[in-house]
């Protein structure tokens, strides 16, 4: 599940593209949102690697041949994973 700010930051834009007159929590639809993308495989993550995520991906190079995707692959995966600790 996404963090608290990013919950909030996703319900303050549900609530902004709300036109009606009464204002409500948005908190549910944010919920929702961040769900909807969970079901598909999606997360939401820092768009720049923060220290941790980049700790992760150098730790997790292995030395000697690797194909280039495998590479790639494994990165990918540790730098996702310490963003969403």
């Amino acid at each position: 599940m996404a963090d608290e700010a990013t919950r909030m930051l996703i319900a303050r834009a549900i609530k902004k593209a709300d036109t009606r007159y009464f204002w409500e929590d948005y908190s549910k639809q944010a919920d929702a949102v961040v769900q909807a993308l969970a079901e598909q495989g999606l997360r939401i993550v820092p768009a720049s690697p923060t220290a941790e995520m980049t700790r992760s991906a150098k730790e997790a190079l292995q030395y000697g041949i690797q194909h280039k995707q495998d590479l790639v692959a494994t990165i990918w995966r540790v730098m996702v994973a310490a963003a969403l600790r």
